[in-house]
C-alpha cells in the first residue's frame, strides 16, 4: 500500500511539473512569439482550453477553466503525464507530415513580422489547403460580416 501511494504521489509531482512547464511555455509563446503577434493583428488568439485559434472570448475568461482542468489531470497522477506526452507526439507528427506549402506559410508567419492583410491572406490560404476552397470562402464571408458589424458599432474593424 505504501508503494502505491508513493507511486501515485510521484506521478502527481511529475504531472505538476509538466503542467507548470506547459503553462509557462504557453504564456511565453503567446506573449513573445512572432506568430502570435502576427495573429493578434487580425484578432486571432490561441485558446488555453482547446489550443485552437479563435476570434472570440478572452484568455482571462478561459484560463481559470483550463487551470481547473489541469488540476484534475495533475490529481489523476500518471495520466497527467501520459496525455500531454501523447499530445506533444501528435503535434510533432502533424507538423512533420504537413504538406510543404503549409510549412512555408507557418514558417513565414512565425519568423516575419507581417501586416494584418498579409496575415489574413496566409490564414485563408491555410484554410484552403486544409479544408478546401468552399470552407475558406465561408470563413472569409463570416470575417467580412464581423468586420461590418464592428464598423457599424464604431469599433476597430480588424
Amino acid at each position: 500500500m505504501h508503494s502505491l501511494l508513493t507511486t501515485y504521489l510521484i506521478g502527481v509531482g511529475v504531472s505538476l511539473c509538466f503542467t507548470v512547464a506547459r503553462y509557462t511555455y504557453a504564456f511565453l509563446t503567446r506573449t513573445f512569439s512572432t506568430l502570435h503577434a502576427n495573429l493578434r493583428k487580425t484578432g486571432v488568439r490561441q485558446s488555453y482550453l482547446t489550443g485552437d485559434w479563435i476570434r472570440t472570448g478572452s484568455a482571462s475568461e478561459e484560463l481559470p477553466l483550463a487551470i481547473a482542468g489541469s488540476a484534475v489531470l495533475v490529481l489523476a497522477s500518471w495520466l497527467g503525464v501520459v496525455l500531454p506526452l501523447v499530445g506533444m507526439i501528435l503535434s510533432w507528427w502533424r507538423r512533420w507530415t504537413m504538406p510543404p506549402r503549409m510549412k512555408e506559410i507557418l514558417w513565414r508567419a512565425s519568423h516575419v513580422n507581417l501586416d494584418a492583410k498579409e496575415v489574413e491572406r496566409l490564414n485563408f490560404e491555410l484554410l484552403e489547403l486544409t479544408y478546401g476552397a468552399e470552407e475558406a470562402a465561408r470563413q472569409r464571408a463570416a470575417l467580412a460580416e464581423r468586420k461590418a458589424d464592428r464598423e457599424a458599432d464604431g469599433r476597430n474593424p480588424s
